[in-house]
């Protein structure tokens, strides 16, 4: 059986050197999002999760901004994806 899952997902730039204290710390909040670095020199990232917790990712990442060096402004898109089950 296939299950259809929406996830959202985001792209931010942010300090090279700090994104893996983004990683530690979507980790710690019981892995909020999945997190891949998209290019690591220009400190692109990118955050998938389901809707549910959209307003929390976002909250969060406001709140980090200026000790993440994060620049710009971040919007989700949704993306579809079939999960087996």
């Amino acid at each position: 059986m296939v299950q259809k899952t929406t996830l959202r997902r985001l792209q931010l730039r942010m300090a090279p050197e700090r994104i893996h204290y983004l990683r530690f710390i979507l980790e710690g909040y019981d892995n909020l999002a999945m997190q891949s670095t998209v290019d690591v020199r220009q400190g692109l990232v990118e955050l998938r999760y389901t809707p549910e917790v959209e307003e929390e990712v976002l909250s969060l990442l406001g709140s980090l901004s200026p000790a993440l060096g994060v620049s710009g402004r971040f919007e989700s898109i949704s993306d579809n994806f079939a999960k087996q089950l």
